[in-house]
């Protein structure tokens, strides 16, 4: 029989880790909700809205590039990746290859076992990645703030019953968030009279724009 000799350390991690095993199966087989009267039980994936969910994500997808691409499809497509980046399951790709390879990379990452359906888009010129649209000028790439088609001006209302401070903190971190999104600077002007607009429409006065706007104009 073996025989596991740990220290007091040890010990006490190995608890720790086995504490958090039976904490991410208490989430993940336990997340009930009421509808219609009617109390149901999730019985696959993690519960939207959960602090745990994130993390759970990212886990379970670094695990599955692990198995799924990086050990297991082939050589000969895999070399054509030159980077890719992941922020949980938003996945930004730089391929060198064909497209009938990247075909066959995307049908081996959607030939899964694990219910995971993969979309993608190509472009050579500019893609949408999160909030960012990145596109290529005189050689580099470069981005500025990208808004679904579908989104609405849903900024927090000034007559919302939030903290002031709060209300006074969102056009700044609003222009701070463009700022650092848009690498030109007359692209960042544009959006900066856009979200101007935007927060007029929300009851926002024109000082309380116009101290964020003066507080923005020396950021790089």
């Amino acid at each position: 029989m073996l025989q596991l000799t740990l220290s007091a350390h040890e010990a006490t991690l190995y608890e720790h880790t086995l504490m958090l095993l039976d904490l991410t199966r208490l989430v993940l087989e336990n997340n009930v909700f009421l509808h219609d009267g009617r109390w149901f039980r999730q019985c696959q994936g993690v519960a939207m809205g959960a602090k745990f969910s994130p993390s759970y994500a990212n886990l379970y997808m670094g695990q599955f590039e692990k198995n799924h691409l990086w050990s297991n499809c082939p050589t000969h497509i895999t070399e054509h990746i030159l980077y890719w980046g992941r922020y949980i399951d938003d996945i930004l790709a730089i391929w060198t290859g064909n497209i009938p390879d990247l075909n066959r990379l995307i049908e081996h990452l959607n030939t899964n076992e694990f219910n995971l359906v993969f979309t993608h888009k190509v472009d050579t010129t500019q893609i949408e990645f999160l909030d960012l649209l990145l596109y290529i000028t005189n050689n580099k790439i470069m981005s500025r703030l990208y808004r679904k088609p579908t989104a609405c001006n849903s900024i927090l209302h000034a007559q919302s019953a939030h903290p002031l401070t709060q209300i006074r903190a969102i056009p700044y971190g609003e222009m701070v968030r463009s700022r650092r999104n848009c690498t030109d600077t007359d692209v960042f002007k544009q959006e900066l009279k856009n979200l101007t607009q935007r927060f007029r429409a929300r009851g926002y006065t024109n000082k309380l724009i116009s101290v964020a706007s003066k507080r923005i104009s020396n950021k790089n």
